[in-house]
């Protein structure tokens, strides 16, 4: 006859050990989480610092919205990105800079057209996931698939729209709103 006892005390250091185990990845897969989380805060201070920097040492505006944009599209990795400013006397944005759209000079987009005189017109984003079955969209580069715009705001009142747009569908998520916001 086996004595069974020396066999069973085994087993339970194996499952005590392997319980063990699964805590400690169960913490270091929440610690990652968590980890990464915060590298994403980080991100978004440092790209919200570089903007406020740029912003306060560049006098001029064009210059200084040139440089966010610049600044937005390489760090957030957007292939185009663009600032467009109302004047609201006539009721249309007017783009001041872009970055990736190629030769765009002079555009005014009236606030009842597309998606940045959407979110002009009524100060909310628009994120819009496949541009092909959206009617606010208006063609900014052939290839775009995706685009998000955001209403820039002083108070209630809207000065402006940062606009984004991607070859890729569903491109931007809540986050990108968020950042961009």
């Amino acid at each position: 006859s086996v004595d069974a006892e020396p066999l069973v005390a085994v087993f339970e250091a194996f499952a005590a050990a392997a319980s063990r185990c699964l805590a400690t990845a169960a913490r270091h897969e929440r610690l990652t989480g968590e980890l990464t989380r915060i590298e994403g805060h980080a991100a978004r201070f440092e790209l919200i610092h570089r903007v406020g920097k740029a912003l306060i040492e560049i006098p001029d505006l064009e210059t200084a919205m040139q440089k966010v944009v610049d600044t937005v599209a390489t760090t957030l990795d957007y292939s185009q990105t663009a600032v467009l400013l109302l004047d609201p006397d006539i009721e249309e944005l007017e783009l001041i800079s872009a970055y990736g759209y190629g030769d765009v000079d002079g555009l005014r987009i009236p606030l009842n057209q597309g998606a940045t005189g959407y979110a002009a017109r009524n100060n909310e984003p628009v994120n819009i996931g496949d541009v092909t079955s959206d009617p606010r969209y208006v063609k900014g580069i052939n290839r775009g698939r995706s685009e998000l715009s955001v209403p820039i705001s002083s108070g209630d009142r809207v000065i402006g729209v940062i606009d984004v747009e991607s070859p890729e569908l569903g491109a931007f998520g809540r986050e990108d709103v968020e950042l961009i916001t």
